[in-house]
C-alpha cells in the first residue's frame, strides 16, 4: 500500500527525512515511532500529499507521487494531529462537504458519509453542532471525515491525543475494528497506542528508519530476552543454589527482600518456571510466585535509540 525508496525532505539546512524507505503492505497496522526530530510529521506530509519527496521515489495506494496526487488522495483518507472541523456545522454536514472537498458524486458522499458514522459510532450525533460535542466524539467525527469515500489507506497523525481514559480504549476498539478491512498507519509517540493497535512498527531516528518488523522481530533486532521474575521462601544459600540448578549457565540476579523473601530475576528464552518450582520444593523452599514477561515496546524502543546513538549496533 506504500513504497517509499530512499525518499528526503529538506528545510533549507536541515535534512528532515534522510534516503527513508519505507513499505506498508495491504492490510497491515503500521505504526511510525521516533524521538522529536525523527521525521514522523515531515513523512505523513509526504505519504498524504502535503509535500512532494525532494529526491527518491514514492508510492501510495499503487499512486506514484507527487506525479499522481489526486489519484492517491482519492485512495487515502487522513486524520491530521488536530483533527479539523468547523464547530459552527452539524456532523452530517461537515461529512458533506468534506466528500465536496474530494469531488464525488452526491450519492457517493451520503453512501460513504453514512457508513463512516456507523463505522465510528456517531450516528446518534449526526444532527449536533460539532462544537458542542466532547473531544472524543470530535475525534471520531474527523475519523469519519477521514473516510468519507471509503479509501482503502487511513493515515492517522497521534490520533489519540487529549483522550480520556475511557475514550482511549474506546478508540482502540474502534481502530481495531477499522484494521478489519483498511490499512492504517498510526504515527504516536505513545507506546502503548502502538503496542495495543499495530502488527507492524517502523522506528524513525534522524529521518531514517532505525528498525522495522513485528514486535517480535525488533526483540529480535536489539537481542532483548523474555525476563522471568520470581520470589521464593527459605534459606538464602538453598535457594540460590537451587535457581541456579534449574537454570545453568544464566546470570541471576537474587535480593533478599525485608520480609526475608528471595526475590530473583534474570533472562532467557526458554520458560523454566516448572523446573525452578521443582527445584526448589525439592531443597523444602517455597515458591511464592513466578512471571515471566516479554520486553515491552517502549524498552525495544530505548534500547534501539541507545544502540543507535552510540554505535554499539549495525542497525
Amino acid at each position: 500500500m506504500i513504497q517509499a525508496n530512499a525518499i528526503s525532505k529538506h528545510y533549507g539546512n536541515l535534512r528532515a527525512v534522510d534516503e527513508l524507505d519505507l513499505v506498508v503492505p495491504e492490510g497491515a497496522v503500521c505504526g511510525l515511532l521516533g524521538p522529536n526530530g525523527a521525521g514522523k510529521t515531515t513523512t505523513i506530509r509526504m505519504l498524504t500529499g502535503i509535500l512532494p519527496p525532494d529526491s527518491g521515489t514514492l508510492e501510495v495506494a499503487g499512486c506514484a507521487m507527487p506525479e499522481h496526487r489526486s489519484k492517491a488522495l482519492a485512495r487515502l483518507g487522513y486524520l491530521p494531529e488536530s483533527a479539523p472541523s468547523s464547530p459552527e456545522m452539524r456532523v452530517i454536514e461537515y461529512l458533506r462537504f468534506r466528500g465536496s472537498l474530494l469531488s464525488l458524486d452526491k450519492r457517493t458522499i451520503e453512501t460513504t458519509a453514512h457508513s463512516a458514522m456507523e463505522a465510528c459510532g456517531i450516528e446518534d450525533v449526526g444532527r449536533r453542532l460539532i462544537g458542542t460535542l466532547s473531544k472524543g466524539y470530535r475525534q471520531r467525527v474527523g475519523l469519519a471525515a477521514a473516510m468519507v469515500g471509503n479509501p482503502r489507506l487511513l493515515i492517522l497523525d497521534e490520533p489519540t491525543v487529549g483522550l480520556d481514559p475511557r475514550q482511549l480504549l474506546d478508540f482502540r476498539a474502534l481502530l481495531r475494528n477499522l484494521a478489519q478491512t483498511r490499512t492504517i498507519v498510526i504515527s504516536s509517540h505513545i507506546m502503548q497506542e502502538i503496542e495495543a493497535v499495530c502488527d507492524q512498527i517502523v522506528v524513525l531516528h534522524q529521518g531514517r528508519t532505525l528498525a522495522s518488523g513485528t514486535q517480535a522481530e525488533l526483540q529480535e533486532t536489539v537481542g532483548a530476552h523474555p525476563r522471568l521474575t520470581g520470589e521464593a521462601a527459605g534459606r538464602l544459600e538453598t535457594i540460590t543454589a537451587a535457581v541456579k540448578r534449574a537454570a545453568p549457565g544464566v546470570e541471576i540476579d537474587f535480593k533478599t527482600l525485608p520480609d526475608g523473601v528471595i526475590r530473583f530475576e534474570f533472562e532467557t528464552n526458554h520458560d523454566p518456571r516448572a523446573v525452578i518450582g521443582a527445584s526448589v520444593a525439592d531443597c523444602g523452599g517455597v515458591i511464592r510466585s513466578l512471571e515471566r514477561s516479554e520486553p515491552g515496546l517502549e524498552e525495544l524502543f530505548l534500547k534501539l535509540l541507545d544502540d543507535a546513538d552510540t554505535g554499539g549496533r549495525n542497525l
